[in-house]
């Protein structure tokens, strides 16, 4: 018999809430007036993982680390 190893890939997306908006990682902005955003916002407060978002394949686990600037608009990265 032969024993297999499922083996579970993890990775880490950063999520910025900004006070115009959000993105992920070092992304573009979205903005939280859009219904198709809000959408992918809930998901992610109810623990469920947006099909596409995250760029992650099915079954695959992702950290989501919170970054709030809720003083501060989206500001592209330098």
């Amino acid at each position: 018999s032969t024993d297999f190893v499922l083996e579970v890939q993890e990775c880490t997306r950063q999520l910025h809430l900004w006070r115009n908006g959000f993105s992920l990682n070092d992304g573009s902005p979205l903005s939280y007036d859009d219904p198709e955003n809000k959408k992918i916002l809930d998901k992610i407060f109810n623990g469920q993982t947006p099909h596409g978002f995250f760029g992650v394949q099915p079954g695959e686990r992702v950290e989501v680390e919170l970054r709030p600037h809720p003083d501060d608009d989206y500001r592209a990265p330098e």
